[in-house]
């Protein structure tokens, strides 16, 4: 008996975020696995053929834009035993968006499923930000990839000088105290946002 995808349009909106989670971990992994197998044990590049500075650090998460955080966080620890680590509203006092000057704010839900966490973002419903926006227009549904860096600038160059075509989206820092510098850049990978974030 041959089975048939259900119609786009019949799928719950559950199942389809899972769907997407399931593939954009994968991706994480996958970066995460990648640099690992190409360095020794001293973490030299294998032969001198695949230098380690051409790939990114360790994933540090894959960003999802929700109207709910909390309760999509909680789907994933009742489904998958995934643990809740962290809740906090970040400021961003500085940001700049669409060529224009920001500050908006938002709650966070960080959920580690132990090979990549999960960060779910849920705007201010009457304030204007980059994740109102997107949230307005997809719906829930995935938003980022984001590496950890030390030097957010030197990287966003060193992607630039690969692809002239990649294009910084958001550039916002948090209020003192909650976080460091952050970008989020288009054109690194199909379909997804790319966030470079210095380390707390």
């Amino acid at each position: 008996m041959m089975l048939t995808a259900m119609p786009h349009s019949l799928r719950p909106a559950s199942v389809l975020l899972a769907w997407r989670l399931a593939i954009i971990v994968s991706m994480a992994i996958f970066c995460v696995a990648i640099p690992a197998r190409a360095q020794d044990g001293d973490g030299a590049s294998l032969a001198g053929q695949i230098p380690a500075s051409a790939f990114f650090p360790t994933v540090d998460h894959v960003g999802f834009i929700v109207a709910d955080a909390d309760a999509e966080a909680e789907k994933l620890r009742a489904a998958f035993g995934a643990k809740i680590v962290n809740t906090v509203t970040l400021d961003f006092p500085v940001a700049r968006y669409d060529d224009r000057d920001l500050a908006y704010s938002a709650y966070f839900v960080f959920v580690d499923l132990g090979n990549v966490k999960v960060e779910f973002i849920q705007p201010e419903a009457d304030k204007p930000s980059p994740y109102l926006d997107f949230l307005n227009k997809n719906g829930n549904a995935v938003h980022h990839l984001a590496f950890l860096v030390e030097d957010v600038d030197a990287k966003l160059r060193e992607l630039q000088a690969a692809n002239p075509d990649i294009n910084v989206v958001v550039r916002a820092k948090a209020g003192e105290g909650e976080g460091g510098q952050m970008v989020y850049v288009g054109g690194v990978i199909p379909g997804i946002l790319v966030e470079l974030a210095a380390p707390l």
